[in-house]
């Protein structure tokens, strides 16, 4: 038996995306010193939930993050904390033939305020 969370039933929407990136960038600076902050931009699913009312919900949040060496070990924090799929943040998207590094380039940081 896997002891990896593959799967949760939770739903992303507007509201819950913001609050576990807010979890995610509080334990990020528990980590990593809180002076530090990480850049998270949203793509996909979960770019069209937070920026648009035409989709209400998504399965996961794929995201690039400035500090994408720390994403899937303060990932797994949160999702240990929410009970969460461990791969409910994930960069999946980069292993697409759409892909392209210069993405993080050209795209703004989710609320960079508050990460």
């Amino acid at each position: 038996m896997s002891n990896i969370k593959s799967s949760s039933s939770i739903e992303f929407n507007k509201d819950n995306i913001d609050n576990y990136l807010k979890e995610f960038a509080k334990e990020y600076r528990k980590q990593y010193g809180k002076y530090n902050h990480i850049d998270v931009i949203l793509v996909g699913g979960a770019s069209i939930v937070a920026n648009y009312s035409f989709r209400e919900m998504t399965k996961d949040i794929d995201a690039f993050c400035s500090e994408n060496y720390a994403m899937k070990e303060i990932a797994h924090s949160v999702s240990n904390k929410f009970n969460l799929s461990y791969n409910w943040l994930n960069a999946d998207f980069m292993n697409t033939v759409s892909y392209t590094p210069n993405l993080y380039k050209y795209a703004k940081p989710y609320k960079p305020s508050q990460m």
